[in-house]
């Protein structure tokens, strides 16, 4: 998409001119165009929402080399997401979901025109038709709810319009990459428009190989379709039915190799190259998903109606090797499909109100059932293998508002409660090669007030200054993947936060700060042995630390970026901790390696984790950029580059096995000519070649999966 195009995407600025009443400098120069966001559910100016939110247009992330949702934390510091066994893994400020088990959701939610993402899967969604991406950060317990404890993503597509539009694209990149797209969108009666969008992306060489039968690895196939229809019904209604569907194939996200210097069951050791595995299991990792979605708008006079409903199915199936390795030790293949259905209404204030309200009602079933299979020598005594066959069934009710009312002609207080109650029901049993075993038939129910209170203050019309206090609430979940354990009791975190948004330079610099403390309880956890896995609740942590951002025009056709996240997060109290140490050890007080010769894999302790570092909390994340459009008389040639950096974080909370601090640095150069019908771009992702791992499993072994290495193409690009 063309910068001239991007103000119509709610991006964050615009090359256009300023006002013809505005001074002679701001008319020489770039504005920062105003942010339209919705993350408090309704249509509001960035700079107005007190409440801490990046928000990102589709030819912004495409400048910083995002191209799905698990990309987003490169362009959002303080938001880490790490892939493993077929997951992303979504952590803002601390705050994420370890479990990956079918049924489980995560902390942070994904939502999709206002649709809830139950599945964790869901967060590989690609990217296409996309007007612009929200990151809310802190917990969003009232207007959204669902297990939006540590914050949410908020994906926002493009409109069906009138006007014929087109655009396409074509490219390929290394590692013999193909990649194409499509979106179209046009009138198809006086008061009906519809909009097509496709995706098709094809790796066809893997990053590496499998040593054990010269599998490629971290190879991916991938389309996506989405089409959607607006229909003004009349002046006061509109309707907007969309239908998708999408499905992944991918070896990356399910493929380990032991880290080095580790020494796996069996006596195995790191072989071959970085993205190189050794394992005798066929690594794949398949989801599948499709739904759709009704959304209805009623202009009653006084007030509006909304009415989102939405049904979906995620089928999901993976098979990795546990031990990573080439001996028949341990695999675990899950095969889970899920069904969700929601429905919400809202009632919201309309254009004449004395003050601005929502209330809603929302209801949200998913039903979930898996068939997980282990098998190798460590099933052995039962028979070689266990099928854990299991059901479970979610059903949440809740009860919404907000309200904000304007104490003085600048001072505004917003309150906001919701009562969630959530049903679970597990049906489960294991069977093996000697018999059905672990039969279960329980379910469990928790119910949970939740609320925002905040205050803001406009000191001048480019400046404001709030404060809020929000409690967000994940729930309790049984665990699909160890069916015979008691469920996990609700997360809880209470979040206080101050922040300043800000213009300057007459509307050339914007800056926006925030600092942050976090009361979090019962936090969820998982444990994982062969064959096995526990979800527990950790007692006690702390979180505190601060959010910057930064947007700068200083010239015509130049743009400064920044943000920066500075965290620190500690288990305040966590005395029965799971940790690792390497074969042979002892467990005890204190937990000791043997001394000897390791005889390879990991011995599983309790620990007394209290004062350890929380997982995936880096204390420092930023990310700097620039982007400069020369503009000429045969069309306009722009040059991008983003850096990201990390500076690393534990994988478990016995701080035992640490990323180390990477960067990350995106490139491209473009041309497009005079009207931007059509332009041609070569980019690039990871330019300093820095190797990092995505996840870190230390279970039977530490052994780890690979982010990707150095990626690089060309695309072309047609706008009618």
């Amino acid at each position: 998409m063309a910068l001239a195009t991007v103000s119509t995407l709610g991006a964050g600025w615009s090359m256009a001119a300023s006002a013809q009443d505005a001074d002679q400098t701001r008319q020489s120069s770039a504005v920062i165009e105003d942010i339209v966001v919705t993350a408090q559910r309704r249509e509001q100016s960035l700079q107005d929402v007190p409440i801490t939110v990046g928000a990102y247009s589709a030819e912004t992330l495409q400048t910083q080399g995002v191209t799905n949702a698990a990309d987003i934390s490169m362009a959002t510091p303080g938001v880490t997401i790490t892939r493993t066994l077929g997951s992303p893994q979504i952590y803002i400020r601390g705050v994420g979901t370890q479990n990956n088990a079918a049924g489980d959701e995560s902390s942070n939610s994904v939502y999709v025109d206002g649709v809830y993402m139950s599945s964790l899967p869901a967060g590989f969604l690609g990217f296409n038709n996309i007007e612009r991406v929200e990151v809310l950060r802190g917990p969003q317990g009232t207007l959204f709810g669902r297990n939006a404890t540590g914050g949410l993503i908020q994906i926002v597509t493009r409109e069906p319009s009138h006007t014929p539009t087109l655009d396409t694209s074509i490219g390929y990149g290394n590692y013999d990459t193909y990649d194409a797209t499509l979106y179209g969108s046009t009138g198809l009666t006086t008061n009906l428009a519809g909009d097509l969008a496709l995706r098709y992306n094809n790796q066809r060489d893997g990053f590496g190989k499998n040593y054990f039968n010269g599998q490629d690895i971290g190879a991916s196939e991938e389309f996506g379709a989405r089409t959607s229809f607006r229909w003004d019904a009349s002046e006061n209604t509109s309707v907007k039915v969309a239908l998708d569907y999408s499905d992944i194939e991918e070896t990356q996200s399910v493929a380990r190799q032991v880290i080095d210097g580790a020494v796996a069951q069996g006596g195995f050791t790191h072989v071959g190259g970085w993205w190189d595995i050794n394992s005798d299991a066929p690594i794949v990792n398949k989801v599948e998903s499709f739904g759709g979605s009704v959304h209805v708008d009623h202009d009653l006079g006084n007030m509006k109606f909304v009415s989102i409903s939405a049904a979906r199915r995620f089928d999901w199936m993976y098979v990795a090797d546990q031990d990573s390795t080439p001996a028949l030790i341990s695999t675990g293949s899950p095969d889970a499909t899920q069904k969700q259905i929601s429905q919400e209404f809202q009632l919201q204030s309309g254009e004449n109100s004395p003050f601005e309200w929502i209330a809603g009602l929302f209801y949200f079933s998913n039903d979930t059932d898996q068939v997980l299979t282990f098998a190798g020598s460590s099933q052995n005594a039962v028979g070689g293998y266990v099928n854990r066959v299991g059901s479970m069934d979610t059903k949440s009710y809740a009860a919404y508002g907000q309200a904000t009312f304007d104490l003085t002609q600048a001072t505004r207080l917003t309150t906001g409660v919701r009562y969630t109650v959530d049903q679970r029901e597990l049906v489960a049993r294991d069977e093996t090669g000697i018999g059905t075993r672990a039969v279960v038939n329980k379910d469990e129910e928790w119910s949970e007030p939740t609320w925002h209170l905040s205050l803001d203050h406009r000191l001048t019309d480019d400046l404001l200054v709030f404060g809020s206090y929000s409690r967000g609430f994940k729930s309790g979940v049984f665990n699909l993947n160890n069916q015979s354990v008691p469920p996990v009791d609700p997360e809880i975190l209470d979040a206080y936060e101050l922040g300043v948004k800000s213009d300057w330079l007459d509307g050339r610099l914007r800056l926006n700060v925030s600092g942050f403390y976090y009361d979090y309880s019962d936090i969820q956890l998982v444990v994982r042995i062969a064959g096995n896995s526990q979800i527990l609740n950790a007692a006690e942590a702390e979180v505190y630390g601060m959010d910057a951002e930064l947007l700068a025009m200083p010239v015509r056709g130049l743009t400064f970026r920044g943000g920066l996240n500075l965290l620190h997060g500690e288990y305040t109290a966590f005395p029965n901790a799971p940790g690792t140490l390497p074969s042979p050890a002892t467990c005890g007080p204190p937990p000791a390696m043997s001394p000897g010769p390791r005889t390879g894999g990991n011995t599983t302790c309790t620990i007394d984790a209290t004062g350890n570092d929380m997982v995936r909390a880096p204390e420092l994340t930023l990310n700097v950029g620039a982007t400069y459009a020369w503009e000429m008389a045969a069309g306009t040639l722009t040059f991008d580059t983003s850096y990201y950096y990390n500076d690393g974080f534990y994988f478990e909370p016995d701080n035992r096995v640490r990323q180390g601090a990477y960067n990350n640095l995106s490139a491209q150069i473009s041309w497009a000519p005079p009207d931007e019908s059509w332009r041609v771009r070569l980019w690039g992702k990871n330019l300093l070649e820095d190797k990092y791992w995505y996840q870190v499993s230390t279970s039977l072994g530490d052994a780890g999966t690979p982010a990707p290495p150095m990626t690089f193409g060309i695309s072309f690009e047609v706008h009618r």
